[in-house]
């Protein structure tokens, strides 16, 4: 499907909803939104443009293999972005909404993001335009007296045939959670009774660079970087005491933990397309490369003065370099043809050192498999076909397939290769003018996480895995099924169910030696559903009012490798809501709304026990005025009755088999905040 832009008259049967200025809608390709679309919001970037798309929910980059499987819902200009690590609405955030000319939701998918058969955001901007920029400045004050900042600032424009973009932002995250653990022993009685508190801060300044180039002749190249640097730190404190009744008595000990990490990441992608042979040639190459250094300081000391202390230190380097090639085509009118080949080169080099101090000073502890390079070298190619059938009915597959080099040295020295098929094949339907639906099968090949092949230890949380140099990326069939309906541009219901199915599904299994770390397991399968609505509210009485609900339910199921029951995979997500309310005073510059997220995490399990975190409800209210001196003023409450956030861990002798051997029931609060931005745009 080529994405030239295009604009059609809208459907007669939402004449009387729109006018045309506003929407303009296409049966079989796509809606687009003209900027008066968005002018009630007073929108500052593309994102808060995107972010008002009816139905419309954008994607993030998954971590798929490569770029070959297509990954997000979103293309600027046409074109897809030539990077993994800027987030889609990061990338949204650089444009101008000066600059847009019109935003298309492209129904039928797009040969630039051939993974995709749903719904894409087509972004279309003014490469006439001058320079322009936007900027935001805010502060978050904490309940627990905390104050953290935020800034952007964001500069583009045009020079003849070029385009630049510089973006700047500093983010800072805090926050503290304070309350209680109570530990009981096999006999379900009181034991302890641990007063909690933790604190973690994070900050990331971040620089991104783009540059593109038209050229006269049609030819199109683009280039990006992106820098950043990441900090965290983590403080955690238990006064642990003898619980005597329901109540504290005896001091036992005090266990301090402090843990933390400095990332260093950068990120070059580019791409170049030309005419060729009837059809374009698109070169694509990313280069990325993340430094990090982890540390965890630990300290147990007894009310007898005895104590214990453990050092980590742990620096792992990650790469990745890509290089993918694809030939597209449309020999005659509606189909297309794309042919692409892709290589890519991951690498991860991780070396830690473990100390421990009983008494007689730090003494090394060695940890079998913690030093660890891990190299992957990939060879893709992949066929995409798109047919219409009718004016009703059209069909896109690919086929695909990659070959895998993986090679594992350190402790255990290891070298595989293996040939994976992939690929998938959709079916798009328009039933009537309103109602579409989609079918899809899909085959993948899941991405590997290099850092299961080496061993760690977490010893606030008492476990170590160890790691697996048999480890092979799992493989899943996905059977998709979507109908949407658009009671006008304005009002949309999307539902689609899905069936899953996977071979070497990666979870923690036992290894040989008495361990137990990230394996592979058969017959995994998966299943959900999810609904999104968005709904003007004008016609219930509520001038200017917007109502958007998405949700979703999934159930699973999987073998135990350890006890050999049926049970759902470890910390999924089986059910989440997010409901937002927006409504802009009609004939005033004000606006306010209300925002409501929460779902429900299923336990993770490991060999002798069960840990649950249910963190309850996320909820925020806000009001903005779209003119302080020319400018957009919003002020946000977060959480105003605090966030109870559950830490449990029941535990089982010998194993979860056994008999119930006590846990810890840990219940922390963490308090409301409230932020002030001030955005605007030049």
């Amino acid at each position: 499907m080529s994405v030239s832009p295009f604009l059609c008259a809208p459907s007669s049967a939402w004449a009387d909803d729109i006018s045309s200025s506003e929407t303009l809608f296409e049966m079989s390709d796509r809606v687009s939104y003209a900027p008066t679309y968005f002018q009630q919001y007073n929108p500052l970037t593309a994102a808060d443009m995107v972010n008002q798309l009816p139905g419309f929910n954008l994607i993030e980059e998954s971590g798929d293999r490569g770029f070959g499987q297509g990954q997000g819902n979103l293309l600027i200009n046409g074109k897809r972005p030539s990077t993994k690590s800027n987030k889609p609405e990061e990338l949204l955030k650089r444009i101008a909404a000066e600059t847009v000319v019109r935003i298309e939701v492209l129904r039928e998918g797009s040969s630039e993001l051939s993974g995709q058969s749903g719904l894409i955001a087509n972004v279309i901007t003014d490469s006439e335009s001058s320079l322009s920029g936007s900027f935001l400045a805010g502060v978050y004050f904490h309940e627990e007296g905390m104050v953290r900042p935020e800034a952007r600032l964001s500069i583009g424009g045009n020079i003849d045939n070029f385009s630049y973009n510089v973006d700047l932002s500093l983010d800072v995250w805090k926050h503290e959670e304070s309350g209680e653990e109570n530990v009981r022993n096999a006999d379900f009685n009181l034991t302890e009774i641990r007063a909690e508190q933790r604190n973690v801060h994070n900050r990331t300044p971040k620089l991104n660079i783009n540059l593109g180039w038209n050229g006269d002749n049609g030819d199109v190249a683009n280039l990006s970087l992106q820098a950043f640097y990441y900090k965290h730190n983590f403080h955690e404190t238990s006064d642990q005491f003898m619980a005597q009744g329901t109540v504290a008595g005896d001091l036992l000990r005090m266990i301090e933990t402090r843990s933390g990490e400095d990332e260093y990441t950068y990120e070059i992608g580019g791409d170049y397309t030309t005419d060729f042979a009837g059809g374009s040639m698109k070169f694509i190459g990313l280069r990325r490369r993340e430094d990090s250094r982890f540390f965890t300081h630990y300290d147990d000391t007894a009310e007898d003065g005895s104590f214990f202390r453990y050092n980590s230190r742990r620096q792992p380097i990650e790469s990745e370099t890509i290089l993918r090639t694809l030939y597209t085509t449309e020999p005659t009118t509606g189909h297309v043809l794309e042919w692409a080949i892709e290589g890519a080169f991951n690498t991860l080099d991780t070396t830690s050192t473990f100390q421990e101090d009983t008494g007689s000073g730090f003494q090394d502890v060695l940890l079998s498999g913690s030093n660890t390079r891990v190299e992957e070298r990939r060879a893709e190619s992949s066929l995409l076909y798109v047919l219409p059938l009718g004016k009703k009915l059209r069909f896109q597959t690919s086929v695909a397939v990659e070959y895998s080099e993986l090679s594992v040295s350190g402790n255990d020295n290891n070298t595989r290769s293996y040939v994976r098929p992939k690929g998938f094949a959709a079916l798009t339907f328009d039933a009537t003018v309103e109602t579409q639906f989609r079918g899809r099968i899909d085959r993948k090949v899941g991405q590997l996480n290099f850092f299961d092949f080496a061993s760690r230890r977490d010893i606030s949380q008492g476990q170590t895995d160890s790691g697996n140099t048999e480890l092979v990326p799992e493989q899943l069939w996905r059977f998709e099924l979507t109908a949407e309906h658009r009671f006008s541009p304005k009002n949309v219901t999307t539902l689609t169910v899905y069936y899953e199915t996977f071979e070497d599904y990666n979870m923690l299994v036992p290894l040989a030696g008495g361990g137990q770390g990230i394996g592979n397991v058969d017959g995994a399968k998966n299943k959900g559903i999810t609904l999104t609505s968005t709904w003007m509210l004008d016609s219930l009485g509520v001038n200017g009012g917007k109502l958007d609900f998405a949700g979703t339910y999934q159930d699973s199921e999987i073998k135990d490798p350890f006890t050999g029951i049926f049970r759902h995979f470890d910390w999924q997500e089986q059910w989440q809501i997010e409901i937002t309310f927006r409504q802009d005073i009609q004939n005033t510059n004000w606006a306010w709304g209300l925002n409501y997220w929460d779902n429900t995490e299923l336990p993770g399990y490991r060999k002798d026990r069960i840990n649950k975190g249910p963190f309850g409800p996320n909820y925020f209210a806000y009001v903005e005025h779209k003119d302080v001196l020319g400018m957009t003023l919003t002020a946000k409450y977060y959480n105003a009755f605090g966030r109870t956030m559950q830490y449990n861990r029941e535990f089982f002798a010998p194993d979860r088999l056994g008999g119930f051997d006590g846990g810890e029931f840990r219940s922390l609060r963490r308090g409301g905040y409230f932020n002030i931005q001030l955005a605007g745009k030049f």
